[in-house]
This record gives structure tokens, C-alpha cells and sequence, in this order.
């Protein structure tokens, strides 16, 4: 539904019912402050509504993705989230294996270093070919 704007510089004399009432809803709330839209994930700021846009970018109620177990969790929570997630990805410093934080008891020392010999014979072996070659 359109309105008429009474104000010059108006989108051609009218604008949406929606922005006007935003308009009205912003003006009457920005000496108090309005609640930020994380509100529901435990956010209780109330803040003049010049800061809000601040806010949003620093907000530590705002949602994150986790890679790891696809789920969703809060900023403020996130570092010591991916510091447990059982689903994050390793990867052995050793032996480039890439494994799941809950398989980290099963990569055991026997197994890195028998991956570490793997990969050493495998390299020997593109060594001793291409020596081959250049004979």
C-alpha cells in the first residue's frame, strides 16, 4: 500500500507504507535506543541507533557456521567451540595425515610413523625412476 509523502524530495510524491512506518518506528525509538535483532540468541544491548550498525559487525550473540559439525554456533562461543568439535580436521604434523578430532586416539605413534615410511618409500621411489630416466 502506498502513501503519500509529504516531504519534498519524496520517490516521486509516495513512498512504501513499510519505510514510512520504519521511518516512524527509528524516529520515536532513537533518544531510547532500540533492541538489536540478535535479541533472541541472548543479546540484551539496547543501543542508540547510531551504533547499531557497529554493533552488528561485533555482536557476540550473531551466528556462526562451524565447518566441522555444521552446525550453528554463537561468536562468543566460537574459538572455544572449535577448540572441542569432534568433527574439526586435523592434520599430523609428522605425517600429513588428515583425520577428525574424535579419531585423534586412533592415529597413534605406530601408525604415524608408519605412515611417515610410506611416504618416504614412495618418494624414493619417484627418486629411483626418474634416475632411470636419466640413464
Amino acid at each position: 500500500m502506498l502513501i503519500e509523502d509529504q516531504h519534498e524530495g519524496g520517490l516521486g510524491g509516495f513512498v512504501f507504507e513499510k519505510m514510512f512506518m520504519k521511518r516512524q518506528i527509528l524516529m520515536k525509538t532513537h533518544s531510547d535506543g532500540i533492541e538489536f535483532k540478535h535479541e533472541e540468541n541472548g543479546c540484551s544491548s539496547v543501543l542508540p541507533y547510531e551504533a547499531l550498525e557497529k554493533h552488528e559487525l561485533e555482536c557476540g550473540y550473531q551466528s556462526k557456521y562451524c565447518q566441522g559439525c555444521q552446525g550453528h554456533v554463537l561468536e562468543k562461543d566460537y574459538a572455544q567451540h572449535q577448540d572441542k568439535c569432534a568433527e574439526i580436521s586435523l592434520k599430523c604434523s609428522k605425517c600429513d595425515t588428515t583425520y577428525k578430532r574424535k579419531h585423534l586416539k586412533q592415529h597413534t605413534k605406530v601408525q604415524c610413523l608408519q605412515q611417515q615410511l610410506e611416504q618416504q618409500r614412495c618418494q624414493h621411489e619417484q627418486e629411483i625412476k626418474q634416475l632411470r630416466c636419466e640413464l
